[in-house]
């Protein structure tokens, strides 16, 4: 479990360095933001997504979940438990209608969007920006959000210590990726509504 604690915690405070920040950040996503990669999105302060996009916590369907738990702090909690009971993945409007993302575009012009509105925040007076920023942090501390992270690096620390975790790891070391992603999702094909 301290092994699988020191990793989860070097995560979160990896993430927790961009969600501190003292001015805001912008995420330009395309392609899959799964698992670590939503996680970083979900810590910068806005996100722009191409209209191709897919998002996802598929990590349940191998015994596993998120280091941090950023994801209730952002959307309803029946959308999070959706996504983290169900490891299923949404698209890009989908995100955008659950508030996951900010603005959906063609991904043709997901950089042009992305660089206009990181130039408007660049224009901003900063310390302006920067209490704002501040004061949606402060109020997501006070709200309970770093003792809710380190609860969950606790629970995913344990869970990856567990008979299943260990199978897990195993397995991943043992198959291919294609192979592993083939053996995690099939006792869930014909299962999406």
């Amino acid at each position: 479990i301290d092994v699988w604690r020191e990793d989860m915690t070097e995560n979160c405070e990896a993430l927790l360095n961009i969600w501190r920040a003292p001015i805001p950040t912008v995420a330009a996503v395309h392609g899959y933001a799964l698992a670590g990669a939503l996680e970083l999105m979900m810590v910068c302060d806005l996100a722009i997504a191409a209209d191709n996009c897919k998002f996802g916590e598929p990590e349940v369907r191998h015994n596993s979940g998120p280091p941090s738990l950023m994801m209730p702090w952002l959307i309803p909690t029946r959308h999070v438990r959706w996504l983290m009971y169900t490891g299923d993945l949404i698209d890009a409007e989908e995100a955008w209608r659950i508030h996951l993302v900010n603005k959906v575009v063609p991904a043709a012009e997901l950089m042009e969007a992305a660089t206009k509105v990181v130039r408007k925040l660049a224009r901003m007076p900063v310390p302006a920006i920067k209490y704002a920023k501040n004061s949606i942090n402060q109020q997501q501390q006070l709200a309970g959000m770093l003792s809710s992270w380190d609860y969950n690096v606790g629970a995913i620390s344990s869970l990856h210590s567990t008979d299943a975790g260990r199978d897990w790891m195993a397995k991943l070391a043992t198959m291919s990726l294609r192979e592993y992603l083939d053996y995690r999702d099939t006792p869930f094909k014909g299962l999406d509504i």
